[in-house]
């Protein structure tokens, strides 16, 4: 059984680590930070992930002394790679160069693993249509493939079941990683 986590950010495979689960490395170091971004991925094959022209530096984390990299089109971030101190075109070119390889990788596993385990933890609030609309892309690609996605966020209707095969939605309180 294979695990892939889709944010927001890093701390669901640090847990899932923490609990003896271990993710593909695939997802592990970027955040996702909205659904929207990762259905357009998924739709457009990666092909609008990731492009030079939509990348910027959206901050600093200041804990690792880095800049966080944002793909502004698609909500695809990494806070844990990038010297603050380096110049952006460096910048930007490390994120490119160690990201470009998740592109079919990523699409890879969401067509191919035989039984696939999905997480997302949602910091935005996202919608129930939303996070319908992130299971049924995944559904597409899978190509009748078994898989479960488990969607943990801050929001009382989180706390129903829903009624649709593979999605699990789970009410939990927001959290601030130390």
């Amino acid at each position: 059984m294979d695990f892939i986590t889709l944010g927001h950010d890093c701390q669901v495979a640090a847990e899932l680590k923490r609990r003896g689960i271990y993710p593909q490395e695939l997802t592990n170091e970027i955040g996702f930070k909205h659904i929207r971004g990762l259905i357009m991925m998924m739709e457009s094959n990666c092909e609008r992930f990731l492009n030079w022209d939509t990348l910027e530096i959206v901050g600093d984390y200041d804990s690792l002394d880095t800049v966080v990299v944002e793909d502004v089109q698609t909500g695809v971030f990494d806070a844990h790679n990038f010297p603050s101190n380096a110049p952006i075109e460096v910048i930007f070119e490390a994120f490119n160069a160690c990201r470009e390889p998740l592109k079919p990788a990523f699409m890879q596993a969401l067509r191919e693993q035989e039984f696939l385990q999905i997480t997302r933890t949602n910091r935005n609030l996202e919608t129930i249509d939303e996070i319908v609309r992130l299971h049924d892309a995944i559904y597409t690609l899978r190509d009748g493939k078994k898989f479960d996605l488990y969607v943990f966020q801050d929001s009382k209707f989180m706390r129903k079941d829903w009624g649709i095969e593979n999605l699990h939605t789970f009410w939990c309180q927001h959290w601030k990683w130390k």
